[in-house]
């Protein structure tokens, strides 16, 4: 593992070890409340005026949509590079086999000639690309 990929796993482990951390004694101050913990709630009540809440709330819920949109569209624009550059790779690999052996790459396979469009490929299918 290489010293990028160390403190990749690093920082999720920790990102995820705080995050769950905080949910569960958000949980724990909420069940226990009585017993003299204070959760989130509490402390954004009595602290924090409401029109700044408020602001605050609708700022998150404008925000965190277009968030989770962007980076589902970023993966599957990286998936459909991914795609593009495999089946790139696999025409390639059997035109190079035709070349040498003067057959298909797979036993009844077509000739390189003939490019299947699979359905992925096809620019008429309707999805809206960026």
């Amino acid at each position: 593992m290489n010293g990028l990929k160390t403190k990749r796993l690093v920082w999720t482990i920790l990102f995820l070890g705080i995050t769950l951390a905080a949910i569960v004694m958000e949980v724990v101050a909420g069940i226990f409340h009585p017993a003299g913990t204070i959760p989130w709630t509490e402390y954004l009540a009595q602290y924090v005026p409401w029109p700044i809440q408020l602001l605050a709330y609708v700022i998150l819920a404008v925000w965190l949509p277009f968030h989770f949109w962007r980076h589902d569209h970023l993966r599957k624009a990286a998936h459909q590079r991914g795609f593009q550059a495999g089946h790139q790779r696999a025409l390639e690999v059997s035109l190079k086999h035709w070349q040498r052996y003067g057959a298909p790459l797979l036993p009844g396979g077509p000739e390189p000639s003939q490019v299947l469009l699979l359905p992925h490929d096809d620019p008429n299918r309707g999805d809206v690309h960026y």
